[in-house]
């Protein structure tokens, strides 16, 4: 089994557990460990903290330091058979959260990762206790609010600015982005408390690989199979292909994106401003989202013009004219490229399908998965797991 390359940590709230007992007991095993009250710091060796949100006696929540590959596993196997025989326990109070090491990561990278989880969310919490599940738990929300927040931010390639533009230290979130603020990593929040090894060390797997399979180089590729009219008897189909392009999370779609974009352009030139919120109704969308796309040409295009204060108004001065007429004709280039088709011919005439889509992944040429990447034996535990909570 091979894990990714990538650093993690994991937090185990449980109760029944006195530490000077226990603490003992994890030292004689060889695991370096101590009792620090409350403090957020990352240190070299596992600590005991407080945390308020527990409920029970002796309750407390026991921290790891970064660990890595199958020798970070082990320990952490080895951390919980100690408990075990110490006793220790966990209520409905306690969950197992895992820090996953994310300093590689770009923007784009922490969106897809924000959007896959919302996408397999519901999956997710069919494997879960019902008091883990949709917004049931104060701890541990839906994802959908952030993935929503992402998809209105404005772009950027910081990831710090991102976390702070969206969720800032709103932590309690199935994912957590907002630890990327003060340990540069995500944190998932969502499995119940578990002092079990092969719970946690499995859930430790699926963090991790699910965190490698949403950076940005595996962003979907949407391909869509368009219905083509029927050709005469005897002829072969015709099945129209669009051209492939990486989609970023939430975008409504190239073409429309560009078109929209070509319309601000044509409304600059016409009026000499354009009013979001008028282009908002036109366009179906939110008067942000107008902004938004004026910004990205302003970066991307150096168009020139500026909005006008305490308003949703951006106006073109004379000088700014010869950018705006430079980017609508690039604009409309990129239109033409991307109105090309490629077809591709059936050796037997059948009916062309319906239209639909599929989600691939440009690198792998495989369906997009929960579960991609992972190991078998991780794929069929959540498996199992899933009927088992079913029944």
């Amino acid at each position: 089994m091979t894990l990714p390359n990538r650093k993690f940590g994991v937090e185990i709230e449980c109760n029944n557990c006195p530490i000077d007992t226990v603490v003992p007991a994890l030292t004689a095993a060889g695991i370096s460990v101590r009792y620090e009250g409350y403090t957020h710091n990352v240190m070299s060796r596992w600590k005991f903290v407080t945390d308020g949100s527990l409920h029970g006696p002796n309750s407390y929540e026991l921290v790891s330091p970064p660990l890595f590959g199958e020798a970070g596993l082990d320990e952490v196997r080895k951390v919980c058979k100690v408990l075990v025989q110490m006793g220790v326990t966990v209520n409905s109070s306690c969950g197992l959260h895992v820090h996953v090491d994310a300093n590689d990561l770009q923007a784009e990278d922490v969106k897809s990762l924000v959007f896959r989880y919302m996408k397999y969310e519901g999956d997710i919490d069919s494997f879960m206790p019902r008091s883990r599940r949709g917004n049931s738990n104060s701890y541990c929300r839906s994802i959908t609010g952030v993935a929503e927040a992402m998809q209105r931010a404005r772009e950027t390639d910081n990831v710090r600015l991102l976390v702070e533009n969206t969720v800032y230290q709103q932590r309690f979130y199935k994912l957590n982005v907002a630890a990327f603020l003060r340990h540069g990593t995500i944190e998932f929040r969502q499995h119940s408390g578990t002092v079990n090894a092969t719970k946690v060390a499995n859930w430790i797997q699926f963090c991790l690989h699910f965190v490698e399979a949403s950076k940005v180089r595996r962003i979907p590729v949407v391909t869509v199979a368009a219905e083509v009219p029927t050709q005469a008897p005897g002829a072969t189909q015709g099945l129209a292909e669009a051209p492939h392009r990486l989609l970023r999370p939430g975008e409504r779609g190239y073409r429309k994106t560009v078109q929209d974009k070509i319309v601000l352009l044509q409304r600059l030139l016409a009026n000499g401003n354009v009013d979001t919120e008028v282009m908002a109704n036109e366009f179906g969308i939110t008067p942000a989202s107008v902004g938004s796309l004026l910004y990205q040409m302003q970066r991307q295009n150096g168009v020139g013009y500026s909005r006008q204060r305490n308003s949703w108004i951006y106006t073109m001065s004379a000088a700014q004219r010869p950018s705006v007429e430079r980017a609508l004709q690039d604009l409309t280039s990129q239109q033409s490229v991307a109105a090309s088709v490629t077809v591709m011919t059936r050796p037997t005439p059948r009916p062309a399908p319906t239209a639909t889509a599929r989600i691939i992944y440009p690198h792998t040429n495989t369906e997009d998965s929960m579960y991609a990447g992972m190991p078998p034996e991780v794929v069929n535990y959540y498996t199992e797991r899933t009927l088992e909570m079913a029944a």
